[in-house]
């Protein structure tokens, strides 16, 4: 069922007729500089998330998600890239 799970948070941002084509898939962010100088006053909103996903032609595109839901899709990435090698 776990697997079930982080097949299905990643069918929400990629569609499953391209999960052929992708040859790994990461979180990254990018973190706003001057924004960061604002944490002295208790801002915390100043990376910003991204799913980064490498295709089989060496493209790459970037996905926005929330804060929140990184943690979720960052536990899944491994089972995740799993699955890709076996398709």
């Amino acid at each position: 069922m776990e697997n079930n799970t982080a097949l299905d948070i990643f069918e929400l941002y990629l569609p499953k007729a391209q999960w052929p084509t992708i040859l790994k898939v990461s979180v990254k962010y990018k973190e706003s500089s001057w924004l960061r100088w604002l944490g002295f006053f208790n801002v915390t909103w100043y990376k910003k998330y991204y799913i980064k996903v490498t295709y089989k032609n060496h493209k790459v595109r970037y996905f926005a998600i929330s804060s929140d839901t990184k943690e979720v899709i960052k536990s899944h990435v491994l089972t995740f890239n799993f699955h890709l090698t076996t398709l």
